[in-house]
């Protein structure tokens, strides 16, 4: 399992070497200046509110970026302009992360999954990553989702992320810090492919991973 370190102190991750980073696009315009990208992998993160604002930043910085870092990008959903891109820029990242709706392994997260799969048809399937969504409340009460996605996922030889920050303890004051460390146990066991930690958690919980 590799953890992605997520922040929106990119300087801050640059100067600590964290090889694996994900930032937000929001942020790009800062580093448009030619920039040395000492990371292994560098994901750029798409939440914006406007889809087609954050693909024209996005694109302004694929022209100038200086890097031998991997590129991913994070991530792609039920988004007609997204879906639309990718299926002509794929070539440009070496990862894609897909998020498919619903928080269950039932017909919806399948569907769903399905869905953005024959979309992106095109992209290798090596570059795929599928983001299984970490919420609270299943973590508090359904532990055992995670697991039957993540088998579901090794099964079709998929690889996964899931994102574990400060949200999920700051969001839920029940979740204590052995829950956290049973969710990061099963995640581990479950041959998850990349952690995506925020903030602090490095710093409150880097000994469980």
């Amino acid at each position: 399992m590799n953890i992605i370190y997520h922040t929106n102190q990119l300087k801050k991750a640059l100067t600590n070497h964290h090889s694996h980073v994900c930032f937000s696009i929001q942020d790009i315009p800062t580093y448009l200046k030619s920039f040395q990208f000492p990371q292994d992998i560098l994901w750029l993160e798409s939440y914006h509110q406007n889809t087609r604002k954050a693909l024209a930043i996005l694109n302004a910085f694929l022209a100038k970026i200086k890097t031998k870092a991997k590129l991913g990008f994070n991530s792609v959903w039920n988004d007609k302009e997204l879906i639309h891109y990718f299926q002509q820029y794929h070539h440009l990242f070496d990862e894609i992360v897909i998020v498919p709706l619903g928080n269950t392994l039932k017909r919806l997260w399948t569907e769903n999954l399905n869905h953005l799969m024959t979309q992106l048809s095109m992209v290798p399937k090596e570059k795929l990553i599928v983001d299984i969504e970490i919420y609270p409340k299943t973590v508090l009460n359904d532990l055992s989702m995670y697991r039957q996605k993540l088998n579901y996922l090794n099964n079709l030889q998929l690889k996964s992320v899931a994102g574990v920050g400060n949200y999920l303890y700051q969001s839920e004051k029940d979740i204590t810090g052995n829950d956290i460390k049973e969710l990061v146990h099963l995640l581990k066991e479950g041959n998850l492919t990349y952690m995506m930690v925020h903030n602090r958690f490095l710093d409150l919980y880097g000994s469980y991973l």
